[in-house]
């Protein structure tokens, strides 16, 4: 069955596809980066006693 449906594929679709799975993928490491970002300022934060 999902070899019917990788036949059917055509240029495009697997273009945008591949586009699309690259667009998560970014946005999931920018997520990922800004999260690390926040909790490198917020151990700092917490070292230096301001932190909650």
């Amino acid at each position: 069955m999902i070899m019917q449906y990788l036949t059917r594929l055509t240029l495009p679709d697997v273009i945008v596809t591949i586009w699309l799975a690259g667009m998560q993928m970014y946005q999931e490491g920018n997520m990922l980066r800004q999260t690390h970002l926040e909790g490198k300022i917020f151990f700092q934060e917490a070292k230096k006693g301001k932190g909650h």
